[in-house]
């Protein structure tokens, strides 16, 4: 009996530190989601707002975090949205879109809502600015936690954006 329960607690600590490789304890998700391909992308914050960071991988496997984690990391990134209230009549939407630069690729991580179809989209888009091309990584969006819009309108550690990727 002991050696059943060190075993199902050890289960339950390499669950938890599975979890660790996106969230660390002194982080909270701003959003996240999992791709329709099984990855997961997250963004977080330190909670004490120290520095925002962008997590892209497998479930066991951290494939790609950006910026290093530091005060400047906010000003790294840029937010844009575009909000027309109206509903259906008035073609309504909430567009979100934060976005970085890394090694001549955009990566823009989005969240739309469409009044006409009810329609509601998330991903990463990933924009290659030296060639033309892109690839849209589209998220199950019945994972999607958080909000861009939610959290970034008003924020200003973040750059203000002013492109829209649609």
């Amino acid at each position: 009996m002991k050696w059943f329960l060190i075993s199902i607690l050890s289960l339950f600590g390499f669950v938890a530190h599975a979890q660790d490789i996106y969230l660390l304890p002194n982080e909270e998700v701003i959003y996240s989601f999992e791709t329709t391909n099984g990855k997961k992308v997250m963004v977080a914050r330190e909670t004490q707002n120290a520095y925002l960071v962008y997590r892209f991988g497998s479930k066991h496997k951290l494939e790609f975090e950006y910026p290093t984690k530091d005060r400047n990391s906010w000003k790294k990134f840029s937010y844009s949205f575009l909000l027309r209230g109206g509903g259906i009549k008035n073609e309504g939407m909430d567009l979100n879109y934060l976005y970085f630069d890394n090694n001549g690729f955009r990566y823009v991580i989005y969240q739309t809502y469409y009044a006409r179809g009810e329609e509601r989209f998330a991903g990463v888009k990933v924009i290659n600015l030296e060639e033309e091309g892109s690839v849209d990584v589209k998220a199950k969006y019945s994972t999607v936690e958080g909000s861009l819009g939610g959290f970034f309108r008003g924020e200003k550690l973040v750059r203000d954006g002013e492109e829209l990727f649609e």
